[in-house]
């Protein structure tokens, strides 16, 4: 088939990762340039009108969790479908394909998070309704640990959940406490790792000190808003609608016979925040210092004296902490969260590129463009346009 393809992205953006998988949809779909795309929310009232008129697509990108995704479907169908998806187990149709986190790949990278800061006690909590994906994380993270002569002990909230979520509180309670310590936890979910943070703050028990804490998806203000801040996994959710987006791609054009029905996209990064950080010396001081800069990356003033002078040490001490432990310098971390989030605007806005300048904390728009093509290797208006 030639010509121009009519494509339904029936997703829900309340989420962060929907919102990230868009945008690598939307990405491929630019490159392309022969999709008719039409975004269908999460108000089936307000937005069908992009179903009306006649318009019929030739694929849809769905949750069929869902309702607007699943209100689309009962008025309008489509002979190519891809489905996102981490709550549910793909039902296998001729028409459809599956685009779904590696949870495998997420269990390993948690146990060799932990395993390369020297832990030796390990645990991992379930998520609450004990869905496959929890169990596929918690495979990898056990296979993992195993390799390593570890075993870790699991919380699974199957029983407790069904009275309640009080019960379950003082469940979880309880099994923390049963912990041998110092422990490192692998949550399944940044809102499991959040509970445990919570549950841990009531029962006293330090973290990081005693029980260090990892979640999965990388929600900032389920991350950042926690006291300590929780580190996370970030699974690499453009890529997966990169991903979907190539294989409905092939569908509509008939190609689809070589591929298979369910692909896993990858871990992005992990997110180290508080929640996992080393309290001991110069790793201490880096943790502190490197939280502060992310908090502050932003002001045009910030600057290696600033940065020490917040941790009450010296400039020089600050310096030499960076240079032993991350091998680089303060500012070098300044740059680099600043020429991130500079990064990130480029891809997901058209904020004129003065103005990012401003926005990262850098004092002109020159200064971060010529970083930006040291680090990144060419301009930002190529950035922005690859």
């Amino acid at each position: 088939m030639n010509g121009q393809f009519r494509v339904l992205v029936a997703l829900d953006w309340r989420f962060r990762a929907v919102r990230e998988i868009t945008t690598g949809i939307l990405d491929y779909a630019s490159r392309k340039g022969n999709w008719d795309i039409r975004l269908y929310g999460n108000d089936p009232e307000s937005d069908f009108s992009v179903l009306n008129h006649g318009w019929h697509p030739d694929g849809i990108f769905g949750n069929v969790d869902h309702i607007a995704a699943k209100a689309a479907h009962t008025r309008i169908r489509a002979p190519h479908n891809v489905y996102f998806s981490t709550s549910i187990a793909p039902r296998r149709t001729k028409s459809a394909h599956w685009v779904l986190a590696d949870n495998a790949a997420i269990g390993m990278a948690a146990a060799k998070f932990f395993l390369k800061r020297q832990f030796s006690n390990f645990a991992f909590v379930d998520s609450t309704g004990g869905e496959p994906w929890s169990g596929e994380r918690f495979s990898a993270f056990t296979k993992t640990l195993s390799n390593a002569g570890h075993k870790p002990h699991r919380y699974n909230p199957d029983e407790s959940m069904a009275s309640g979520l009080y019960a379950e509180r003082n469940a979880l309670g309880k099994w923390i406490e049963s912990l041998p310590l110092p422990c490192a936890l692998f949550a399944a979910c940044d809102a499991r790792a959040r509970h445990v943070i919570e549950t841990c703050r009531f029962l006293h028990i330090s973290i990081p000190e005693q029980i260090a804490v990892l979640g999965v998806d990388n929600y900032e203000i389920l991350c950042e808003l926690p006291n300590p801040s929780m580190s996370s996994i970030e699974p690499n959710f453009a890529e997966g609608g990169r991903m979907g987006a190539n294989i409905l791609d092939r569908m509509m054009l008939g190609e689809a016979y070589d591929i298979p029905q369910v692909s896993r996209y990858g871990v992005r990064q992990i997110v180290a925040r508080l929640s996992t950080a080393d309290l001991h010396g110069s790793r201490r001081t880096v943790t502190l210092a490197s939280n502060y800069i992310r908090f502050h990356a932003d002001d045009s003033n910030l600057s290696v004296s600033t940065v020490a002078t917040a941790l009450n040490c010296s400039s020089r001490y600050l310096q030499k902490c960076f240079k032993s432990v991350n091998g680089s310098s303060v500012l070098e971390e300044i740059h680099g969260v600043r020429l991130a989030h500079a990064s990130k605007l480029l891809k997901k806005s058209r904020i004129p590129i003065q103005e990012i300048a401003s926005l990262c904390g850098f004092s002109s728009g020159n200064t971060l463009k010529r970083l930006f093509k040291r680090v990144y290797g060419t301009t930002m208006r190529s950035y922005r346009g690859s």
